[in-house]
């Protein structure tokens, strides 16, 4: 009775977001459409997502939001509806959109009686973009820009990296070289400080040889002559 009269009690709320969108359209009577003429079924959806485009872009600006899925639904005369959905385009292209929505319509079993009575085009499971450095424009020009700075500046890099390779490999075999150098020399010199010990101790052996034969020789005749010595006492 009061609401009949202009009088509503209840609290007054936000208006929220819609979670889905569409766009539909009803052939009647001689309107319906053959599941084989695509043709005809490619016009009718081209305008369709035409229209659906018009809402999500004033959507986009206001929410700064886009759909996650695209659906189709296709009701038949005498059979009833049904519904196909696929992942919806990047971007609010209606090429892309009527690509799509072309695809879903080929997922449909052709029927040959089967007359299209009714057509609608869906987005729904919307998704928040961020807008200005932290879109994913913004990320994907930044992206390009590394790119391009890492293309210029490639070639020299890659000619720092290569000499420096070069200087790297004769440092190392220079190194190698002098390595190889100082332990021949050392070789050498091991080797004739142990020729010269030896040299010695052959000297050394040579001269106690002498030296024996010089102090037995003496002992030897005076032992003799003390022998001779005591045995003529002996006889006298």
């Amino acid at each position: 009775h009061k609401i009949s009269r202009g009088i509503c009690m209840e609290e007054v709320t936000e208006r929220t977001t819609e979670k889905s969108m569409s766009s539909g359209k009803t052939f009647r009577g001689k309107l319906a459409m053959s599941m084989f003429d695509r043709n005809i079924i490619k016009k009718w959806l081209s305008e369709l997502v035409e229209g659906l485009l018009e809402r999500l872009t004033l959507d986009y600006e206001e929410h700064q939001r886009l759909p996650k899925l695209l659906g189709l639904s296709i009701k038949l005369d005498g059979i009833g509806s049904s519904s196909k959905s696929t992942i919806a385009p990047h971007n609010l292209s209606k090429e892309a959109f009527l690509v799509t929505s072309m695809k879903l319509y080929q997922q449909f079993p052709i029927k040959k009686d089967g007359k299209i009575i009714g057509l609608t085009v869906t987005a729904l499971n919307f998704h928040h973009i961020a807008m200005g450095e932290n879109s994913i424009k913004a990320q994907l020009i930044s992206q390009k820009a590394i790119s391009s700075t890492q293309t210029q500046t490639s070639p020299s890099t890659r000619t720092q990296t290569s000499t420096a390779r070069i200087h790297m490999k004769s440092d190392w075999k220079k190194r190698k070289e002098t390595n190889l150098l100082n332990i021949w020399d050392k070789r050498q010199k091991n080797e004739k400080v142990c020729e010269k010990v030896h040299d010695t101790n052959r000297n050394k052996l040579q001269s106690h040889t002498q030296a024996d034969n010089i102090t037995c020789s003496p002992q030897t005749s005076d032992y003799r002559k003390n022998k001779e010595f005591g045995d003529g006492e002996r006889n006298v």
